[in-house]
Formats: structure tokens, sequence, C-alpha cells
């Protein structure tokens, strides 16, 4: 529990032909990574790098045909509507039920579920892009036509005749009179100026002018901010627009039937698609696995990374698919083993506390068994009360009931929250707690408020704080004095004695000689506290000490964290129940603002406290606790298998 699982690295010699069916059934198991074996090795093996199978193209050319259908429908879902499934990622819908397939049988499978939609979707989105491009002509047509509404133009009214030029046009409201200048100074004052339509700012003006008189028109246009309308239609406006306005109706109206119709393709066979993408997948990685193996003309060499409970079952497995004919060479405990952490069922759930941080080094101390109860006790001590711990509880079930049989991220989730409610619920009875002094004070009539149902002690009531301080404080000894220990054990595990005595024990020593002073009497505490700084100065040297023992004390101050935001989770909710008491007095609309305060101050009151607790709680055991003995660094264990999110496989034959 302590210790990640014992790996052991098989080089496996197969022969050429059986090492396809291998890796099929090694990807079906899941039990081993591939490793990659270096090019190094291979070169002083006399040893080519292996290549994937050739079907490798096929399976991207059909993938990329798949993958273009469903992206195309994936638009046109209806969706089920769960808000939360989507915040955690959570797939709710059914999955397609398939068989154990060959390459073969997947690829035929594939262009089946491909038959009934890649031709409807190509035609569909060909007439929705033509459909787009002719509601933007006819919009243009629109916007251009509408403010000459009813104004009696035609489109063979504008351009060159045989003695005319004529435009249509735009000039700021303002600028009129200058255009009409600037007409006559250019045609000598010979021209035609209307007023088509008009507003505050924009007035739209027909201008003809003699078409001798036309390069001189354009720069007086030009002078006057003149902006052209070119206007495509030979009717009369008025026609043209009643004529694009039911060209966009009739457009909209075919657009939201081919919309349905792709929507109906999506209920239909979106998720088939996704399957059939996830098996293509399956089989891609198959192929690309060849990469990292090594080959000769009628062998090919594979490195398995195993965890060492199962390597009788991975070379019954090889010995199977080889048919006897093979070679292993196990190496246990082997360099650059990755790591697979082995925690009990109920610690499973906090792994990715572990892993957010670090993965532990192969052959390191696995915190997560040490981890889990610090966090749900320190949790629940700064989120403190029973009713917000019922609550979470409640969540955390419903989490479980709806999403857990789909999700083991949501299981675990679940489990991690209920843990937590457990802890607020117990500190909440110590305190007396129930949304805040709410029941003390409210309901009760206790004048004493929470101190008066507590089972310990209201750490706001008169001067308990004083008592919850040292307490914290002591906490902080503890925790730091437990990584401490366990670096020790770590160290004297590896035979690092040294590495034991004066980056661990030195240190254990000090908080250790504090109590002795306590408890003993000053001499003990000296004497044992000497000791403690002659052997980290033995370690580290003069700065050395200096930086561990400030470190370590300013370590341990941080755990006033714990009783600051108990104190403030108490306080916010003590307040929330006094606006709420006050707000009832209010004429009129006392018992509604008094309930919208309650239930909104103590919701936010919970947000705030959750995001609090939790963040806090993390750093404690990320900075505080994982510093005393905690590295990192190590990569984790892979395994080379099928991740099914879309498929089920409904019958296993390998």
């Amino acid at each position: 529990m302590l210790l990640p699982e014992r790996m052991c690295r098989m080089d496996c010699l197969v022969a050429k032909d059986s090492a396809d069916a291998l890796v099929f059934r090694l990807h079906a198991e899941g039990l081993t990574q591939l490793g990659f074996i270096d090019d190094d090795f291979l070169v002083q093996s006399s040893i080519s790098r292996d290549i994937p199978p050739q079907r490798l193209s096929a399976i991207s050319l059909l993938a990329g045909r798949v993958k273009k259908s469903a992206d195309s429908l994936a638009p046109y879902g209806a969706g089920d509507g769960d808000a939360l499934a989507g915040l955690l990622e959570i797939d709710v819908e059914p999955k397609i039920p398939v068989l154990r397939m060959t390459f073969a049988e997947v690829e035929r499978y594939a262009n089946d579920a491909l038959v009934p939609v890649e031709a409807h979707i190509g035609a569909y989105h060909a007439r929705l892009r033509e459909i787009d491009t002719e509601s933007h002509e006819k919009r243009s047509l629109s916007e251009k036509l509408l403010p000459l509404k009813g104004a009696g133009l035609s489109g063979i009214q504008f351009g060159e005749s045989a003695y005319l030029t004529t435009v249509l046009g735009t000039v700021p409201a303002e600028g009129y009179g200058q255009l009409e200048a600037n007409l006559s100074k250019a045609s000598g004052g010979c021209f035609l100026l209307l007023k088509a339509a008009g507003s505050d700012d924009i007035v739209h003006v027909v201008v003809s002018v003699l078409r001798r008189d036309s390069d001189a028109l354009d720069e007086a246009l030009r002078r006057s901010r003149f902006t052209r309308i070119a206007v495509d239609v030979e009717s009369g406006f008025d026609d043209a627009l009643l004529e694009a306005e039911q060209s966009l109706e009739r457009l909209a109206a075919e657009k939201s039937g081919i919309e349905t119709s792709l929507g109906k393709l999506n209920a239909e066979h979106y998720r088939k698609l996704l399957a059939v993408l996830e098996l293509l997948e399956f089989e891609r990685q198959r192929c690309e696995a060849f990469r990292s193996f090594g080959a000769t003309e009628r062998l090919r060499l594979l490195r398995l990374w195993v965890p060492l409970k199962d390597s009788s079952r991975v070379e019954g497995i090889i010995r199977g698919q080889t048919n006897g004919r093979y070679a292993v060479n196990s190496v246990v405990d082997a360099e650059g083993s990755p790591v697979l952490l082995s925690n009990p069922k109920w610690l499973r759930p906090f792994e990715p506390l572990t892993k957010m941080f670090s993965t532990p080094n192969y052959g390191q101390v696995d915190p997560t068994a040490l981890l889990a109860p610090t966090f749900i006790l320190f949790f629940g001590m700064m989120f403190s009360d029973v009713v917000y711990g019922i609550l979470l509880i409640a969540a955390a079930y419903y989490l479980y009931k709806k999403y857990a049989a789909k999700s083991d991220s949501a299981k675990g989730m679940s489990v991690v929250l209920s843990y937590f409610g457990l802890s607020a619920i117990f500190f909440g009875l110590l305190t007396g707690s129930f949304l805040g002094d709410f029941v003390g004070k409210y309901v009760l009539g206790s004048e004493n408020g929470s101190q008066a149902i507590a089972l310990w002690l209201d750490p706001l009531y008169n001067g308990n704080m004083l008592v919850y301080i040292p307490l914290v404080f002591a906490i902080g000894f503890v925790h730091i004095f437990i990584g401490y220990l366990v670096g020790a054990l770590d160290s004297i595990r590896r035979r690092q004695y040294r590495t034991a005595i004066v980056d661990y024990i030195s240190l254990m020593l000090l908080p250790l000689g504090l109590g002795a002073y306590a408890f003993k009497g000053m001499g003990a505490g000296l004497l044992v506290s000497l000791a403690s700084l002659i052997l980290v100065f033995m370690g580290s040297g003069i700065m050395g000490l200096y930086l561990k023992v400030s470190g370590m004390l300013g370590s341990v101050v941080s755990y006033a964290r714990l009783l600051a935001l108990m104190a403030s989770s108490s306080g916010i909710s003590m307040t929330v129940n006094f606006m709420t008491s006050i707000s009832l007095s209010a004429p009129y609309i006392g018992i509604p603002l008094a309930a919208a305060v309650f239930v909104g101050g103590h919701i936010i009151n919970i947000a705030l406290n959750m995001i609090g607790a939790f963040v806090h709680t993390l750093r404690l055991h990320y900075v505080e606790f994982f510093g005393t003995f905690y590295e990192g660094g190590g990569t984790a264990f892979e395994p080379f298998r099928e991740e099914r999110k879309y498929s089920l496989l409904i019958k296993q034959e390998v």
C-alpha cells in the first residue's frame, strides 16, 4: 500500500508471423505497457527498427472518412440537456454493442456504417453551402433596397445610356449641399440630383449627368464622400425587394428542413460512427505499436513492462499466441520502470490527488495512504458544519447514483465527497455548528449560540480561540513529524542511513525536544533540541541549519489556516443568520426577503468554503507535508489497452 507495484521488464523474441496476433491479444488484455527499444540498443544488437503493418494507411484513410461524417453530423445532435454531465465530461449516452473483430471485420463494419450517411451528408452540406451563398446575396440585396422602398425606382434607370450616366448612392446628410455644388461645377450646371430616401445621417440620392461628363462626375462624387450602391436588378426596386424577401423565407425553410434531416441522421447514426472511429483507433494503436519494436528477417523483439503479479499470465499469453516459439528475458525492478500505484479500494479515489502533484518515483513511498486520512480531517475541520456536511453527502449520493455506473471519475469523486461530508459533520458536532449558530441561537434560543449544543468548543465563543491556536500548531507538528518519520524509514529501507539521520531524524528530534520541554522539564527539552540542531548542522552546515529549522517552524505556523477557515466559515454563517433575522422585520416583504438572504447566503458560504477548504488542504499537503519527504517525478504506468468510450464489447473472443 505504501509502495507502488513491483514491475517486471520482459524482452520477448517472437516469430515475425505471430507478432500481429500477439499484439492484438496484449491490447485486448491491457496488462502491459509497451516499452520503446532505443536505437543504440538495436544497433548494438544488429537489429533494425520495425515498421507498422501495411494496413495502417487503409486504416488512416477509412478513419478520415468516418471522422468527416461524424464531424459533419455533430452540430445537429439534440443533446440530452444534462449540464452536470457535460461539466464533468461524462458520456451518459448508451454505448454501441460490438463483437471482438479482426481488421477485415472492422473495415466491413465501418463501410456498412458509412453507406447510409456518407452520400446524404455530402449532398446535404453541398446544398447548405449553396443556400448560404444565395441567402447572403439576397440579404445583401434586401439591405440595399429596403431604404428605397416606395421610391419608384427601377434597375434599368441606372448605368450608362447613349447620352446619360446615372448612378445611385449615399452621401452624409450634412454633405448634400456640397454634393450639389460639386456636381454643378463638374457638369457645367447640366445634371440631375434627386433625393430618393434619407435619414438624419445618410441621404440616398440619384445622380444623372451627360455621358461626356462621366470622368468629371467620378471626381465630384469622390470629393463629396459619395458611396455608390450597385443594384444588379432590371425590374422595379419594390418588386425586387419583395422577391428577395420571399426567397429568403423559402431558403430558410429549405435550410431548416435539411437541418432536420441531418438531425435525424445524427440520432440514427452518430453514436455508431463514433464507435466505428473508436474501433479504427484501436487498430491504429496496434499498428503504431510496431514502431517501438525491433525486427530481423524472421523475428521481432518486444519490450513489455508488466506488474510482477501479472508476469506469469502475460508469459502464458505470449506462449499461447506464438505456439511456444518465443524467448523471454525478464528483469524485475529494472531501471526506468514505470509506476503503478497499489492501494486498497477505499484509497483509490485519492490517487488523483497524489498524481496531480507528481507520480512517485519507482520504489519510492506512495503517499496516498498518508494523504487520504489527513486530507479528510483537514477539509472537515475547515468546512465544519453539520448541515453543510449532510448536503455534501447528499450531493455525493446523487453523483454516485446517476453517474457512477458510467464514469469511474464520478464514482471516485462521490466517494471523496462522502468522506468530506462525514468529516464536516463530525467537526460540526464538536463545534455546535448547524448552519452556524442557527439552531443554537435562533431555534433553541440560547444566548450561547453554537456553544450551547457543541460537543466540545465553538471557536468563536468567548476565549475558545485560545484553546484552538495551540491545537492547530500541535496538529502541524504531528503532521510534519509523520512526514519526517516516513522519510527516515524510507531512507533506512533503501539503506541510506546517513540521509535518514541528518535529513530526517535530526528534524524529528526538534518537535520531540519541544514536547520534552513541556512535559519533562527544561533539561530534557534542551538536550533533545540540542541534539537535533547538531545533527542538522552536521548534514547541512550553518546556512542549512537556519533554513531547515526556520522552514520547519514556518510550516508549522502555516497550519493556522485550519483555524482561520474554521472560524471564517462559522463567522459567515453567523452573519447570514443575523442578516436573515433583520430582514424579517422589513414590512410586506420580510419573509421572502429573509428566505432569499438565508438560502442565498448559505449557498454562497458553502461554495466559498468548499473551494477554500479544498485549496488550503491541498496546500498543506503539497507544500508542508510532501516537502518533508516526498520527491515524485516518476513515470506513470500506461497500459496498452482498449479505452472504450463509445463501444461496448459484448463477446470476449480473443
